[in-house]
């Protein structure tokens, strides 16, 4: 896929050199770029990838995508002299979810997807629709905190939510292997880096809410916003299920615009 299609839907404040090359995979750590490959400089919290576009480009980047204009400008001038295409766009971690769905050819329009997020029984819950659905004889791909199954293979889980451009690729290896279903457990860290964007989901559920993760969102109230921003990414006709026994979850049910199932 060339640069230019990847580029499509996507914000672009400036760019500069060919984008008519064939991407061949993406990286986000500057270790794993080879030739052909796109480079997405993301700022992490502890090391931040704009420190790495040298070399990335020195490995065989065909292009990067940036958003940092300070870091941009010293990266420019090596990209030029590599001839590798520089992307800059408003948020690297929106762009590469964005990215990896395209490169992977949009896999979770391929799979019944469904969503699972709340402070506590996303793994359990998780584990017991992935059982029922295999119980009644279709194929399911689950995504969480103990481990990914992607068929026959099943690998120990790094995050409970994968990053983006990883979850692409387990969802594409679930699509690849005729799985009609994944379950994901969707962590509100997941939801705030942005790593479920380009997924579209056919259902969403929230079991329940109550403090936790105030080191990283800082507010109860940040909190539940990022919990909630789950039901944005239902597909067409998508339905949410939510615990409403829950004090914080029971006004979504009139709030959602979309199909809602309750429970409690």
């Amino acid at each position: 896929m060339t640069i230019l299609r990847l580029l499509e839907n996507l914000k672009v404040k400036h760019k500069n050199g060919a984008l008519d090359a064939e991407i061949k995979g993406i990286a986000y750590d500057s270790r794993k770029v080879e030739k052909d490959f796109l480079f997405v400089a993301v700022k992490g919290f502890s090391v931040d990838g704009h420190d790495y576009i040298e070399d990335a480009v020195s490995r065989g980047a065909a292009a990067v995508i940036a958003e940092h204009a300070v870091e941009i400008t010293g990266a420019e001038k090596s990209a030029v002299q590599n001839r590798a295409a520089l992307i800059e766009v408003p948020d690297t971690r929106e762009a590469m979810a964005l990215i990896s769905a395209a490169f992977y050819k949009h896999p979770s329009g391929n799979l019944s997807l469904i969503g699972i997020t709340g402070t506590n029984g996303k793994t359990t819950t998780s584990f017991i629709t992935k059982n029922i659905i295999d119980a009644g004889g279709d194929k399911c791909g689950l995504l969480g905190t103990i481990r990914y199954i992607t068929g026959d293979r099943t690998t120990a889980a790094f995050n409970t939510t994968p990053e983006s451009l990883d979850l692409q690729s387990y969802l594409s290896e679930m699509v690849y292997n005729k799985m009609q279903y994944a379950v994901l457990e969707v962590s509100s860290h997941a939801l705030a880096l942005k790593r479920v964007e380009g997924c579209f989901f056919k259902v969403d559920a929230f079991t329940n809410f109550s403090q936790d993760h105030l080191d990283f969102h800082g507010a109860m109230d940040e909190y539940f916003r990022a919990k909630c921003k789950l039901f944005s990414c239902l597909d067409t006709g998508g339905t949410a299920v939510l615990n409403i026994d829950d004090p914080m979850i029971r006004p979504l049910a009139k709030k959602l615009d979309c199909n809602v199932i309750t429970c409690g």
